[in-house]
């Protein structure tokens, strides 16, 4: 398949511009109006990929495979980069096995390349007492999908009885959604920036030398999604 789309709204992917600004006191003031970042700009979309499929739909076990091979990337503000929603690779398997005429278990096995991410740097303000708090190091973006999340994994079970009951269709399942307990993680939320503890003097009880040394690096934090997720459920039909 192919796909294209224009018109676009993105967030702006330029990077090493200030990414977010929050202001520590009522005071404080906004970076540099040149290294503040517009909130959106226009883009266009382009995909592409190859679909493969499996099914068995018949007898006393059924199942289906599909496996996606694709690439998709966004244009915007002069840059070329990896779509959010890009997945490399993708592999889905479902599985059920009809071990009486009214109980059926089974499962779906899905695996697929990382999401692809813009990291974001967290800054330091340095705030002092009885004045307005400044940025030391500003917020930063890097480049556009730049970072790709873990790989995602995840196995459903499933185990279902159906009879009759007084005339009606009745059915009764259990899922155990993420059997494995995998985190999955579903958000990424920001980076932060590994730095010296802080020491000023208007805010010490004690006389000390004010540092501004700060190190690049540290660790991006990301939104999990569940590990496992049990349902229980009743189906009935007349």
């Amino acid at each position: 398949y192919l796909r294209g789309t224009r018109g676009l709204a993105v967030p702006d992917p330029t990077p090493t511009a200030v990414a977010v600004w929050t202001p520590t006191t009522p005071d404080s003031l906004p970076p540099p109006e040149s290294q503040q970042r517009e909130s959106w700009v226009a883009g266009e979309g382009r995909a592409r990929g190859l679909e493969l499929s499996l099914r068995k739909l018949t007898g006393r076990v059924t199942g289906s495979v599909g496996y996606t091979l694709s690439s998709s990337e966004l244009r915007a503000a002069g840059f070329r980069y990896p779509a959010p929603w890009h997945r490399g690779h993708s592999l889905d398997a479902t599985g059920l096995v009809h071990l009486l005429p009214s109980l059926r278990v089974g499962g779906a096995y899905t695996a697929a390349s990382g999401a692809r991410y813009t990291r974001f740097h967290d800054g330091v303000a340095r705030c002092e007492a009885g004045r307005e708090c400044r940025w030391v190091v500003f917020p930063t973006a890097g480049i556009p999908s730049g970072e790709q999340a873990p790989a995602y994994r995840s196995l459903d079970l499933l185990a279902e009885w159906s009879g009759r009951l007084r005339g009606w269709e009745v059915g009764v399942y259990a899922q155990l959604r993420n059997a494995t307990g995998r985190g999955n993680p579903a958000a990424y939320v920001g980076h932060d920036l590994q730095s010296q503890e802080w020491c000023w003097p208007a805010a010490a009880e004690v006389a000390c030398e004010p540092r501004e040394h700060v190190v690049r690096g540290g660790r991006s934090h990301s939104l999990d999604g569940l590990r496992r997720l049990p349902l229980l459920g009743v189906r009935v039909a007349f």
